[in-house]
Formats: C-alpha cells, structure tokens, sequence
C-alpha cells in the first residue's frame, strides 16, 4: 500500500512513477534544469524543500518536493497533484479520511457532501500508526476560513479525493524548476516542519508559525530559551505566548510544540490550551496537575482551580448574576427562544424571543410555542389560525367553551378546562360578559335562541387543544319539538349588535302536524350586524294538512195539509131532504224551515158559484185558482222553485301568512258557499159550489171542497269548508330583517300536502 502527506510531507511511491517536466515554467518555480527525474530518486542536499512542477500524459500536472525519507535520505516525494497546469492552479491534495500518513500533525484542506470544507489532520491511530482524521468542518473555504467543530470524530460525510489511478502514469523527460529549494531558518514562516533547517520545528510564533531554533540564550526579542521534553532533550527558542485559557483548540500542536496541551478545561468541555508547569509555577486561581497528551506521555498542567477557564477570576458575586456560571462555575442558564436570566444564583428565564410564547407556562422547555402576533382581533377562521398567540384559533381568554362532556349545573366559568353542556348555558354566561361561545363537535339537540352581540362558533376539538377545523370537526345544532311556529331550531330576534354564526350544521326535524313548518333558522327583525356564513342549513318535511268540514244537508219542507170535501148547506124553504153544513176549511200550507212555507188552499165556492184561489207560498210561489161557478176542482197550486248549487271553494294561498309573532302560518282553501233553498209550493185552488135535486124535485144548495195547503220549501245545504294549507319547509325564514347570509350550504325536505275541502251539504226536500 502507497502512503501519501500533504504540504512538504513525505510521500512514496512506486519507482515505475516518472516525472517528466512541462516546456513552460509554473508560477512559483525558478532556476530552471534540464533532467529528467523518478519519483523517488535522490535530490542534492541543498535541495531540501525544494518543488518541482511538470506535466505528463493526459495533461495531468504534479508537483514534487524534495524531503527525507525513512532513512533520512533526501528523495524527491509528489506534493500534490493537479487539476490544471500546476503553475495556475490550486492543487488537490490526494488524501482521505483514513488513510495512512507519515507525518504527526499535519494538515491538509478537503471538501466533502453539500461543498462543504474540512480540514484533515494526521492523527495517531491504532498500532502506533497515523492516519488522516477529520479535524473540523469549516464554514467557508478551510485555507481561509475559521474553521469550527467539535474535532476529530464528530464530520461525517466523504472527502474528496484524487483517485488511485492519477498516480499511474509515466512522466518522460523535460525541464523542471523549482522554488529555490534548501531548508527554512529561524522566524522563517513555515507550514510544517520538513520545511525547517535543524531542529526542523516549525512553531508557533506572535504572528502565525515560524521556524525555530537550538538555543542557549540568544532568542529574538519576545522569544526565550525553553527546554524541548521528549525523547531527546534538547532547547529551542519558543515565542513567549500566553495562550493559558485563551486559545480554543483541537489539538496540542494549536497551542505550543513546547509541552503546552489543549485540554477540555473551559465551560462545557470545551477544549482550550493550558501551559506547561514544568519549568516555571502556575499563576494564581491555577493549580499545578499531572495530565497525559496524546501520545499516553504525563507531563505538568496549569490548571483552573474554578473548574473551567471561563471563571478565572470571578469572585462570589459574579456568580449571583452570570448567565454562564450561574450560582457555580459552568452552570449555564438556557432556555429556549427565551433570554437567560441568572437571579441571585438561580437560573429563571426572561422574555421570550419575538415570534415565541410561553404558551404551557412551563420554563423547563422554554418558550416551546412558535408563533407571530397580529394587531387585530383573533377571531376564529377556517384557516385556524392562532393570532394572538394563546394556543388557539381564537380568543380564548375572551370566549365561553361548550362541550357535550361538559357540565352547566354549578359551572360559572365555561373555560377549555371547564367547558359547559348545553350551547344556550354558553351564550347565557357569554352574553353577561359580551364574550363569544366556541363550541366543539358533536351533536346538540337543543332549541338555540342568540343573545345581542354574541358570536359563536363550531368546529373545535377538545381532544386536540381546542383546534379547530369545521370541515374535520363537525358541529351539529338539532331539534324536533314542536313551538310556536312549528318546529324551529335557531331563532334570532331583533339582532343589532355584531353577532356572527359559523361553521355549524344546523338542522330542524320533521313537523308532523296538520299544515305544521320545519324551520332551520329564523331570524325576526334586526340588522345587517347579523352574519351567517360558512353553515350547513337543513329544515324538514312540513306537516299534511287536514282535510275542510262536509257541509250540512238542508231541512225537508213539511207537506201541505189537505183541503176538506164540499158539503150540503141550504135548500129552498119547502125543500125536504136537504142537510145543513159550515163552509170547508181550506188546508193549511206545509211549513218551510227557511221562509219557503206552502200557501194554503182557496175555499170553496158556494152554489153555483167558483171557488177561492188558493194563497202564494211563503216566498210568493202563486196558488192555483178557483174553480167555476159550475161544480168543478179547483186548480193545484204552483210547485215551488227548486234550490241552486253553492259555488265551489278556492285553494288557499301557496305562500301562507305571517301571524303576530312573525311566525308562517299555511293558507287554507276558501269554503264553497250555500246552496240557494227551494220555494214552497202555492196552495190549491178551492171548487166550485152546486145545487142538487130534493125529494119532490127542489134543490139543495153545496159548498166546493176547499184547496189543499201548498208543501214547504226544502232548505239549502250549507257549503263544505276549505282544506288546510300544508306546513312549509325553510332553511332560512328572515322576516323584517337585513341580516347578511353568505357561504353557507341551504338545504331543504317537502313541504306538506294541502287538504281537501269539506264536501256541500244536500239540499233539504221539498214538502209533499
């Protein structure tokens, strides 16, 4: 397996690896040989360090360094390869996580998923080796960017690499530069340290890493003379840095190659640099400890006696009002979306960030709610919408709750904890308070009367917080009894205040009385300050009506009494045999029950003369007339005139009426009218008189038989009544008001069947 570094580190290669120069010298590189060179072949002793670039096949371009080997030997090693001419571009270093690497604490840039940066760094690993480790993502491009993370461990994602195969191909012959070559000096900037002259460190110095020195005592100024710990001991010049507590770190080498570590001594864990106390004492608020580096080796740490570096210094009152050592050293107060706030010791949380409520007023998940407040009002909508911040879509701390696992006896609060029964106890407590009635789903069979200026809505759901949905969470308003007006279930009177009615099924049941109304909503009087809107609106069926009274049959006219036979009255003075009788009483007219009573009959003639007419009816029917002086019958009288037919009744009107309480009420049909009476008949006529022989041939004198009574009229038959008006089925009965209706669904059953009307009564018979 090839082992590759990056910037200046050794790498190695297969010997079958050729370089071979490009004709045009990169940017960077000087002195210009002819030679024709192996990865891997020696380079002179005042090359060290020295680059060379070229292009071979495929215009693939590489950079070589010249570095020591494992042997100490200087041999030229590929630096990097590149994507473009090596003079113009960036190269690309070909190294991934995990692979291995030959020098300590190196770094290299590389990207991973989303073009994110990161840095490697060459990190020791299992079985003594090292290997490339993600050291930190960076938020921009890592060669100059702040790089932040958690270290090594913490990245995920793959790098990008250069594959395996760009180190197979043969480079052949040209010129090579390179950029001027031999080792680094003292305060000479440096990225790593095979780029130093002898000790070959590269430190860090005021302004970045330099390389450093073997001493005894002649430093540059703001550098002293410190002993180097390891295996060889041995004295360098190192900058007089103070990073103890003050550089953030990763790993020893980002505070000093002089013994100092970086270690999770600041708040939280988070690592920061300490300092060496091997060659001089701790400052004060530090203590002198035993830790191990990397590497397992022990060595002497100034550590913080606060227990993290963020507390150096602090006395006991800080303590009582430091968000980051609240009450001790690394209690950080935190609460989410909410300022901290460190209270004599004691973390309490402040105001919530804008957009962001403390809505279970619990401070242990800070304010958890998430939500932006509007000036206006926060009226229910379909969109459920929470306005003002308090959970719900509404206004919850102005509204009264109705549930049908409520309770209304004993319950004055009506609250989302505390929700009522009944949607009328709702309006009755919210209407005290000019508040609105939120009412959950399910059915309520309940009569609805609404008070002035009290809005309710449907739709909500006590399980889930008091969301609300109309359309998921449906609101049912039923009723069936029967009231004034039939069967209505909403009833809105004279309504002047704002009162809105949403998001509510509202039904009426079926009237099965006579000519009964179904009745969803009736609204009586009012204003447009009355809205209906976004409602399903049902009535049902109106009642049949009954059928009209027959009419009654008219009385029979009584028959007309009969009139009595002539008889002997007279003779001549001699005459012998004759017999001596009154004048017959003529017959009495029968009588009529409704002013049609018969004539009565004419008398009878005396002898030899005609007999009386008989008299007109009650209702001047004439009576027949008498007869001649000659015995003969009189004549009969005249029938009377027979009644005529009452006149059919009309059908009600199909729009019935209003009564005083603005409640419909059907039209019936009009009653058919009287049928006329029959005319009493005249009386008969009385006979004419004669004279009849004696016993010795004298005559005798004989009265005509008197008329018969004329026969009562029959009465009419009273006409039937008008059948009743079928019941109407409304959704919406608005009488006298200006109420606005918008959005809703309105539906309705039948309405009734009218009933027939009553039949006419017969007329009565007329008298015999």
């Amino acid at each position: 397996m090839s082992r590759y570094v990056s910037s200046g580190l050794p790498l190695f290669l297969p010997m079958s690896v050729l370089l071979a120069a490009s004709s045009i010298a990169p940017s960077g590189c000087s002195n210009s040989v002819s030679s024709s060179l192996h990865a891997g072949d020696t380079c002179p002793l005042d090359k060290l360090n020295a680059k060379v670039c070229g292009t071979g096949e495929g215009g693939k371009t590489v950079v070589l360094v010249c570095a020591k080997g494992e042997d100490e030997m200087l041999t030229w090693k590929v630096k990097d390869w590149c994507a473009t001419d090596c003079k113009a571009a960036k190269c690309v270093s070909p190294f991934e996580e995990g692979m291995e690497c030959d020098s300590p604490w190196a770094k290299v840039c590389g990207s991973g998923e989303g073009g994110k940066s990161a840095v490697l760094a060459c990190s020791e690993g299992e079985g003594e080796k090292f290997f490339w480790k993600v050291q930190t993502w960076c938020d921009g491009d890592c060669e100059g960017a702040v790089c932040v993370g958690a270290g090594p461990g913490d990245a995920t994602g793959d790098l990008e690499t250069v594959d395996q195969d760009k180190l197979d191909f043969d480079y052949h012959g040209g010129d090579f530069w390179w950029d001027g070559g031999g080792c680094k000096e003292y305060l000479t900037p440096c990225a790593s340290d095979s780029e130093c002259c002898d000790p070959g460190l590269c430190v860090l110095g005021p302004e970045g890493r330099v390389c450093t020195k073997n001493c005894i005592d002649d430093c540059a100024p703001g550098w002293e003379c410190k002993q180097l710990w390891g295996a060889d001991v041995m004295f360098i010049c190192v900058a007089k840095l103070d990073n103890l507590c003050k550089k953030p770190c990763f790993e020893d080498t980002d505070c000093n190659v002089i013994n100092d570590m970086c270690l999770p001594i600041g708040s939280g864990g988070a690592k920061m640099c300490s300092r060496s106390c091997v060659q001089e004492m701790c400052p004060a608020e530090y203590d002198c400890q035993e830790m191990k580096d990397a590497k397992g080796d022990t060595t002497m740490q100034c550590i913080p006696l606060a227990g993290a570096c963020e507390c150096v210094g602090m006395d006991v009152e800080e303590y009582q009002s430091d968000v980051k050592n609240c009450g001790e050293c690394g209690v950080v107060c935190k609460y989410d979306n909410a300022k901290p706030v460190c209270s004599e010791g004691d973390c309490q949380m402040g105001a919530c960030e804008p957009g962001w409520s403390n809505l279970n007023k619990e401070d242990s998940d800070g304010c958890e709610y998430q939500c932006q407040a509007a000036v206006e009002p926060d009226k229910p909508d379909l969109e459920g919408n929470d306005t003002n911040c308090d959970g719900i879509d509404g206004d919850a701390a102005h509204a009264i709750f109705v549930s049908p696992a409520g309770m209304d006896i004993g319950n004055q609060t009506g609250d989302m904890e505390h929700p009522v029964k009944t949607i009328s106890k709702g309006i009755a407590l919210a209407a005290a308070k000019k508040w609105d009635v939120y009412v959950a789903q399910g059915i309520y069979e309940e009569q609805v009367l609404l008070a002035d200026g009290t809005s309710m809505y449907g739709g909500f759901n006590p399980e889930a917080g008091w969301a609300h949905d109309p359309k998921l969470y449906v609101t049912t308003i039923q009723w069936k009894q029967v009231g004034p007006g039939g069967v209505v279930t909403l009833v809105a009177d004279g309504i002047t205040v704002l009162t809105a009615i949403e998001g509510f099924n509202i039904e009426a049941g079926n009237n099965d009385q006579s000519g009964g109304a179904s009745v969803a909503v009736h609204v009586k009087g009012g204003t447009d300050k009355l809205r209906f809107s976004h409602n399903t609106v049902l009535s049902g069926n109106g009642g049949t009506a009954s059928v009209g009274n027959d009419g009654q049959p008219g009385k029979d006219g009584e028959a007309g009494e009969n009139g009595n036979i002539g008889c002997e009255y007279d003779g001549c003075w001699i005459c012998m045999g004759c017999s001596g009788c009154s004048l017959p009483l003529s017959g009495g007219g029968g009588k009529g029950h409704c002013g049609n009573s018969g004539g009565s009959g004419g008398q009878g003639g005396e002898a030899h003369k005609g007999g009386n007419s008989g008299k007109n009816s009650e209702d001047a029917t004439p009576g027949g007339n008498g007869a001649g002086g000659a015995k003969q019958d009189g004549a009969g009288g005249t029938n009377g005139m027979p009644g005529n037919e009452g006149q059919q009744g009309g059908g009600g009107d199909g729009s019935g009426v209003l009564n005083e309480g603005s409640f419909w009420v059907a039209s019936s049909g009009t009653p058919g009218t009287d049928g006329s009476k029959g005319a009493g008949g005249g009386g008969g006529g009385g006979g004419g008189g004669d004279g009849d022989d004696s016993v010795f041939g004298w005559e005798c004198f004989t009265y005509g038989a008197s008329g018969g009574g004329g026969g009562g009229g029959g009465c009419q038959g009273t006409a039937g009544t008008g059948g009743g008006g079928g019941g109407g089925s409304f959704g919406f009965l608005v009488v006298n008001s200006t109420c606005i209706i918008e959005d809703n669904v309105i539906a309705f059953r039948y309405g009734g069947n009218g009933g027939n009307g009553g039949k006419g009564g017969t007329g009565g018979k007329g008298g015999g």
